[in-house]
């Protein structure tokens, strides 16, 4: 389906406009912008009101007639409403035409009354000649269903539902409804519907012991849909709860690190307190040291100038030298020197000991000056040995500072790095959809005691799973087993007989059905996964990926670690996913439809997508990325756009694939009698090296 024009006449604020669509392959974008309120909502209702008679987002649906139109028609007269739809499909011109005709009934009325409908449907054969479909509406939703019209005529806001948190409804209905796989619901359900009918006329048919046993399978069977739809619903709580312990267990993966960094900063920590305690014990030993014998480094000088002095005053024969008068004497008297040589007065040994007295009366000075000469050296060497300890304990001390300073140092970066790892905590922690303030989540431990709850919750879900199937598997047993005595039941009538082979084989149909419906619905989930993620990799800026999860969830991922985390969609990300999602649904379609294999539930077709404001409130980026997308998800795309939206990076990036524009200009008081009124102005293209 191209869609080639759209009239709209006395349709809300559009009195009378037409718009002739681009259906240039290259060029296969048309844009229509104008200010807020300006009429592209009316717009997007004029193409749903003119297929299906359906109206969306739009304000006073009663009040559809042209207002202007309205005062101008007299009471008991009437006004047509109609909107005019041209396109081509499978090669042939179709026209849709439906009008409204509405009566005003009064001077005061403003909305009107419906008085007559007409819907129209007519397409050009091989032949040339109009043709007119017998069943129009049935024709046109042959064409593009009722069902697809959210896929193919859309707002801001659908996108925004499709990649919300709780989407798996959404995408999952949008890939029922895409593949035709509602066909097959309703197949299922009417085969249910027809084994019902089939088991009555069995129970009619038979006798009261058939009856009785049939009654006990239905209610049997009752019972086991019941608890298949409680173990369905257990099943899908497993797979959020395990999505959920996933997305922590991928946190508290990339937070290992960070706790091998605690650990040796610890370390680090610890040594370096040892080390401060070493340095205190060295501070303790010098200030002793200091306390003890720290004046001789400051005395030793007068100590050495003093003996200097002394040995002069002994040389010159002023004091004593090392021997005091009263020894020499003692000495002389005992007539023995200390070296056991005999001392006779006269004899040379005597007058060198006797040399030994000095002439000069010190009055005690003599002893002082023999007692610091004597303990002189003594006093230097405690000197030596005080300045030699004292370097010993700065030169440790100056070692410990320095390895202080390197341990500290290595504390220093592995801080950093454990800053930059709590700030990604921070992040991942918002991605994994878990509400971390109301389960007062704030670090790795909180986190790790969450991942414990939900695998004791989800280990309390397996239990509840593993009894719902045991009470299948029990069901199932008696279920077969009363079917071996109804077949085993004799009936007297043949009816009973072709009744029971008919319920028998509408329920292996039925049951053969369901099997086909979920794996088909699987098979095009998984293709439909593929092309989002294609087409998502192809326009998004960063390293994210897309991804149709298995529950039908559509998720953006970050790939760059060993476990793919979920990440937080922004607005621009999520319309980017949504946009991809519809992209590769409707190219599916098209390749299955240009295809020569003939699918039994869906052959596919070529449809066009038309957008109502699909920028929102994005970043430039953003609607660069929406902006190089909208032109590569179909055939034909129609925008609907505001100006501020329009304005700017959507224009740059749109320019080259734009084949028709358009500008809606809307005047409050331009209609009759000062009513609300939108024209239409057709633009050129300007071309993009001119911008």
């Amino acid at each position: 389906m191209i869609l080639k024009s759209l009239e709209a006449r006395n349709f809300r604020q559009f009195r009378d406009i037409e718009l002739e669509f681009s259906t240039d392959s290259d060029r296969n974008v048309t844009v229509i912008h104008g200010q807020n309120g300006s009429g592209k909502t009316t717009l997007m209702n004029a193409f749903l009101w003119g297929l299906y008679e359906d109206l969306r987002s739009l304000e006073n649906q009663d009040q559809l007639v042209n207002q202007g139109a309205f005062l101008e028609t007299d009471p008991g007269e009437s006004v047509q409403i109609e909107v005019v739809l041209e396109f081509e499909h499978d090669g042939r011109h179709h026209t849709v035409t439906r009008r409204h005709t509405v009566q005003k009934r009064s001077e005061d009325d403003q909305i009107g009354q419906v008085i007559d409908e007409e819907l129209t449907v007519e397409y050009l054969n091989e032949q040339g000649e109009v043709v007119e479909p017998n069943t129009e509406l049935r024709y046109i939703r042959q064409i593009i269903p009722r069902d697809l019209s959210d896929l193919f005529f859309f707002d801001g806001e659908y996108i925004n539902d499709l990649s919300g948190i709780d989407n798996q409804g959404e995408i999952r209905e949008a890939i029922r409804k895409m593949m035709g796989l509602t066909i097959l619901d309703r197949s299922t359900d009417h085969l249910e519907w027809v084994e019902k009918q089939f088991r009555e006329e069995l129970q009619n048919a038979g006798g009261a012991e058939l009856q009785e046993l049939i009654n006990k399978q239905e209610s049997k069977e009752e019972e086991q849909q019941q608890i298949e739809q409680k173990l369905e619903d257990k099943k899908r709580k497993k797979a959020r709860i395990q999505e959920e312990i996933n997305d922590i267990s991928a946190v508290l993966e990339q937070l290992d690190e960070t706790a091998e960094l605690e650990e040796k900063r610890q370390n680090l920590q610890d040594r370096i307190s040892d080390l401060e305690d070493h340095k205190q014990s060295i501070n303790s030993k010098l200030e002793a040291q200091l306390s003890k014998n720290g004046f001789l480094t400051y005395a030793m000088p007068a100590f050495k100038e003093t003996a200097e002095d002394l040995d002069e005053l002994r040389e010159a024969g002023e004091i004593p030298s090392e021997l005091s008068n009263e020894f020499v004497d003692d000495l002389l008297e005992s007539g023995e020197c200390i070296c056991g040589r005999e001392l006779v007065e006269g004899t040379p040994h005597y007058e060198e000991v006797k040399g030994y007295k000095s002439t000069v009366n010190a009055d005690g000075l003599d002893q002082t000056a023999i007692k610091l000469i004597s303990h002189f050296t003594q006093i230097e060497s405690a000197t030596e040995e005080f300045k030699k300890d004292t370097d010993e304990l700065i030169e440790e001390r100056e070692r410990v500072d320095a390895k202080i300073n390197d341990l500290r140092g290595d504390v220093d970066d592995i801080e950093v790095k454990i800053e930059e790892l709590t700030d990604d905590f921070d992040d991942y922690a918002d991605e994994t959809g878990i509400d971390w303030d109301e389960q007062d989540i704030q670090s790795p431990s909180d986190l790790q005691a969450a991942r414990q709850e939900k695998q004791e919750e989800k280990s309390s879900v397996v239990k509840e799973i593993g009894k719902l199937e045991d009470k299948i598997e029990i069901l199932d047993e008696e279920i077969e087993d009363l079917q071996e005595e109804i077949d085993a039941a004799e009936s007297e009538k043949r009816e009973a007989n072709l009744a029971r082979k008919r319920m028998q084989t509408a329920k292996a149909v039925r049951q053969d059905m369901e099997e086909t419906y979920e794996g088909f619905q699987h098979t095009v989930r998984e293709r439909a996964n593929k092309r989002v993620s294609e087409t998502f990799e192809d326009v998004i800026t960063s390293d994210y990926e897309a991804r149709i999860t298995d529950d039908f969830g559509l998720k953006i991922y970050d790939p760059n670690y060993d476990q793919a985390l979920p990440v937080n969609k922004s607005r621009g990300e999520r319309q980017v996913a949504s946009l991809s999602f519809i992209g590769s649904l409707v190219d599916i379609a098209r390749e299955r439809y240009e295809a020569e294999e003939d699918y039994k539930f869906f052959s596919g077709g070529i449809y066009p997508i038309v957008m109502d404001s699909p920028f929102g409130s994005l970043d430039n980026q953003h609607r660069r990325d929406v902006s190089e997308t909208i032109p590569q998800l179909a055939n034909q795309v129609i925008v609907l756009a505001t100006d501020s939206q329009w304005e700017g990076p959507v224009k740059e990036s749109m320019l080259d694939r734009i084949g028709r524009q358009f500008y809606l200009e809307y005047e409050q008081h331009g209609g009759a009698h000062g009513t609300p009124m939108t024209t239409v102005r057709e633009e050129t293209v300007a071309a993009k090296e001119v911008q």
